[in-house]
């Protein structure tokens, strides 16, 4: 009798049970098959270029500061501030009065010392005869030898003396020791110099180098020779071709790094020492390379994966990398070419997830 009268209570309650089950079933069954939006991209071959991008400033290939040798009046300065000039060509006279009569004063005192030890040899000679005839002593011998060489020391000396002079006498004019341009030029004429003034300096920008540094991860990866990409900010990043031409053996002990050095053909003379610029080293260049980004890469569990889309359905892929440049990563295995590679909403996607792709 109990159970009859409680049926009617329990087949309400059953009745509504299942009516807040239904509800909370339809409002939970468009959630659990909600497609995923996704951005995908189309994998296929394609050039890819690994680069190391050095910086730096620009500097002359060759670069030399000329002081003065001698003291005197400056007599000639032919050239002026920025000036190209030719190999040995005159930048600066000092009047030479004063070291032409020093030249002809050594020559004089070179004859006299020549004159002198031509006699002391002759009286040596004659010496050395009496002495075998015994009629002059063993000390009058040695007195005569040693004239001699006293005489061939006095020509020595005075031949040393000339030589100077005449070096003192070039130095009256300084010359160019290579083609280049004049980056300072100081004393005007009439100026008094003193030995060690600096009078000039002089650039050879027929090439110009670049002296940066690379970390030991990218320095193993550059050699002389390679082809090197220069960009000057100041010339609109006019591209300019250049060459690793020397790599350091041994890395800075304080920043780790190591020293490069970029050799730029400057022909046109449009580059000019100082001037910063960026450098990309191109360290591969692989044609038919799987290249994606580098963002499409998921890490689980240690391992590299990506996600593709068949069937409008999500597909884990493990894969393995290769090189990486900057934003782009190369695939060697795991993806073939056509492959719907997922790009945006790889973070929120697993396999097997109903994904809808959006631009």
């Amino acid at each position: 009798m109990k159970i009859r009268h409680l049926a009617p209570a329990a087949l309400l309650l059953l009745i509504l049970g299942c009516g807040r089950g239904g509800e909370q079933a339809a409002e939970e069954a468009p959630e659990a098959v909600r497609a995923l939006p996704v951005a995908v991209q189309t994998v296929q071959p394609s050039r890819f270029v690994v680069v190391v991008e050095p910086g730096g400033s620009t500097e002359a290939w060759r670069e030399v500061d000329l002081a003065a040798e001698v003291a005197g009046t400056v007599l000639e300065r032919p050239h002026e501030l920025g000036d190209l000039v030719a190999e040995n060509a005159l930048l600066l006279r000092v009047d030479d009065r004063l070291y032409r009569a020093q030249v002809e004063q050594a020559e004089a005192g070179l004859l006299a010392a020549e004159a002198a030890l031509k006699q002391a040899r002759r009286e040596l000679e004659r010496s050395r005869s009496l002495k075998e005839k015994g009629r002059i002593s063993d000390a009058e011998f040695e007195g005569v030898q040693l004239g001699a060489l006293q005489a061939e020391s006095g020509e020595r000396a005075a031949r040393a003396a000339l030589d100077l002079a005449r070096m003192q006498l070039e130095d009256c004019e300084i010359r160019a020791p290579f083609a280049g341009r004049l980056a300072y030029i100081g004393p005007e004429k009439g100026e008094q110099l003193a030995p060690g003034m600096p009078v000039a300096s002089l650039v050879d920008l027929s090439s110009v180098l670049i002296r940066s540094s690379l970390s030991e991860r990218d320095v193993v990866r550059v050699s002389p020779g390679m082809t090197v990409d220069v960009f000057v900010p100041a010339l609109a990043d006019q591209r300019f071709e250049g060459r690793v031409s020397a790599v350091g053996p041994r890395s800075d002990p304080a920043t780790r790094s190591f020293p490069v050095e970029i050799r730029i053909p400057n022909a046109e003379g449009r580059l000019l020492s100082g001037m910063a610029a960026r450098s990309s080293i191109r360290v591969e260049d692989r044609e038919g390379s799987l290249v994606i980004p580098a963002g499409a890469v998921v890490e689980q569990y240690g391992e590299p994966i990506v996600f593709t889309v068949e069937e409008n359905l999500a597909r884990r892929r493990p894969v393995k990398l290769g090189l990486r440049s900057d934003d782009r990563v190369e695939v060697l295995e795991g993806l073939s070419a056509g492959d719907r590679l997922v790009v945006q909403g790889q973070w929120t996607i697993k396999d097997g997830s109903a994904v809808e792709i959006r631009e």
